[in-house]
């Protein structure tokens, strides 16, 4: 049962370090197209992210984002902004 739980807990603070890896990419602003890497670290958990955000128009934005992390795992985001 013990077993369970230390990998149960290695695979979440994994994922935390994963959307901690997403939230830290940085992107250039007011550039049509932007691309950055990010990295995130969570107790014994580490992720590394990549994303690219488009500037589709005046005021509309497309987001792609992925990260990958230490215990074999993946998470992938997709944005969507408009204003006026």
């Amino acid at each position: 049962m013990k077993q369970r739980l230390d990998k149960t807990e290695r695979r979440l603070n994994a994922g935390i370090a994963g959307v901690t890896a997403l939230a830290s990419i940085p992107y250039v602003p007011g550039s049509t197209f932007s691309y950055g890497i990010g990295g995130g670290n969570y107790r014994d958990g580490n992720a590394l992210a990549a994303g690219v955000q488009f500037r589709t128009s005046a005021s509309t934005n497309v987001r792609v984002n992925v990260s990958w992390d230490s215990a074999g795992n993946s998470a992938a985001g997709v944005g969507f902004a408009g204003g006026w």
